[in-house]
């Protein structure tokens, strides 16, 4: 996962967006509710991806954080942690 994390920010550097200074974390962002809403280029650019098939994933774990944006900065907050069960046989 780290290489396509890489690749993400090498293209995002050559449209002028900086790269992330925190250490990569693999994370799924549900949501994010301040400000509401989604702006026509990215909401054009998720139906031109919406059948899109990105690859799999396998995991034990599932963390819920909590993440809040505050002046001083990003304030992240594990709420929960889940352990997955064995798939039968």
């Amino acid at each position: 996962m780290a290489p396509l994390a890489g690749e993400i920010e090498a293209r995002l550097a050559k449209v002028g967006i900086a790269g992330e200074t925190r250490e990569f974390a693999p994370h799924l962002t549900l949501a994010r509710f301040d400000p509401p809403g989604i702006s026509d280029g990215l909401s054009a650019i998720a139906q031109e991806n919406e059948a899109r098939e990105f690859g799999t994933v396998r995991t034990g774990d599932f963390h819920l954080f909590e993440s809040k944006t505050k002046s001083s900065g990003q304030n992240t907050a594990r709420l929960a942690s889940f352990s997955f069960a064995p798939a039968e046989a």
